[in-house]
């Protein structure tokens, strides 16, 4: 189907080269075209003979399998508050994890007109790199048509802080932990806890060099971690490159405060990371004087569900993690949240590399 020679193909899966290298794909025509969700829309519009300024009808998979209601919106001038709490995952977020949902906060309050401004409320030290880069995208397309507000509660670093470095204004409080410009890989070797601990050992059929490249029961060769590294550096000069855009300074200013070091609200305002201190209302306010508006509501994102039907969800849910709500009121959570964050890496993260208590 993509009229691609064997030979090439298993040049390719021989070399690993594809390994976080999206260019090449394109080159070697495994792919079309590399683009951010608006711009594959625009191609798409393009292709359905639909002027790019309407809307084509999309049905979401959600919506088709339950209608539902469409929220009422009043006439006056709104300020959306999203609020972005937790790790930054890949795929669909929950109330604890970030994900798609908060994309698509955004572009919804980038293309609703009745809201004049955007406050992103971020509480999160990271995660994936790549949902990271797909709600810069959105803060970084909305900025454009609106004015975009962070308001920065206890974190807002390494992915919390690749969104909000797009904004046109970030407010921090003193105590707020930030920064954290850095990205990391992580692939674990369990080859001799399994073969010492419990006498299990693994064999291999493959059909190229490398097609065992991404495996825990086995470490990876030098070639192979070379190919990760130059993955994860290419992450982090984006980062770099987007921070150095979003606060109008230089790659080398921004790298010689990067490489994943931290700072609290108070240094991040001396350093140029962030724009003032202070809280969430005070960042409202600055989105209203920047909309120029003085009476306005605010309207809160994503919109928590009633408490009967976050009851009954629970009451249905079989998940592990939901059994487990009662270690919320014990010790032994922590650890129970830091072992689901590790079972949450999937790739390159832009996340801290520790659990960092202030006491």
């Amino acid at each position: 189907s993509r009229e691609i020679e064997i030979e090439t193909i298993n040049r390719i899966a021989d070399s690993i080269l594809f390994l976080y290298n999206t260019p090449l794909a394109l080159d070697e025509n495994f792919i079309d075209v590399i683009a951010y969700r608006d711009e594959y829309e625009a191609f798409l519009k393009k292709k359905l003979h639909i002027d790019a300024s309407r809307d084509y009808n999309s049905v979401s998979i959600k919506d088709y399998k339950k209608s539902i209601l469409k929220e009422q919106t009043s006439p006056h001038n709104k300020i959306a508050v999203i609020y972005a709490n937790g790790n930054i995952i890949d795929g669909q977020g929950d109330y604890e994890n970030i994900g798609f949902e908060i994309a698509d906060e955004i572009k919804k309050a980038r293309e609703e007109k009745s809201i004049k401004a955007v406050v992103i409320r971020i509480n999160s030290g990271g995660g994936s790199a790549l949902m990271s880069d797909i709600i810069w995208r959105e803060v970084d397309l909305t900025k454009k048509v609106k004015p975009v507000v962070v308001s920065m509660g206890n974190y807002a670093a390494s992915g919390g802080y690749y969104i909000a470095c797009a904004a046109d204004f970030i407010v921090a409080q003193p105590s707020t932990l930030t920064g954290s410009i850095g990205a990391f890989g992580i692939i674990p070797n369990v080859e001799k806890f399994l073969s010492n601990k419990i006498g299990i050992t693994t064999d291999y059929v493959k059909t190229n060099q490398h097609a065992d490249v991404i495996s825990i029961t086995h470490p990876m060769n030098n070639y192979q971690k070379v190919v990760l590294q130059k993955g994860i550096e290419s992450v982090y000069m984006t980062f770099v490159q987007h921070v150095a855009e979003g606060r109008d300074m230089s790659v080398e200013e921004v790298d010689s405060i990067a490489q994943g070091r931290i700072w609290t609200g108070t240094d991040a305002y001396k350093i140029g990371l962030v724009d003032t201190l202070g809280g969430l209302d005070l960042a409202i306010r600055i989105a209203a004087k920047k909309a120029n508006m003085k009476n306005y509501s605010v309207v809160e994102k994503p919109v928590l569900k009633e408490f009967f039907e976050q009851l009954t969800e629970s009451l249905m849910e079989t998940s592990i993690s939901n059994k487990l709500n009662f270690l919320k009121i014990n010790k032994v959570y922590p650890y129970y949240e830091c072992w689901e964050q590790i079972n949450q890496l999937n790739g390159i993260q832009t996340r801290l590399p520790f659990i960092l208590t202030i006491k």
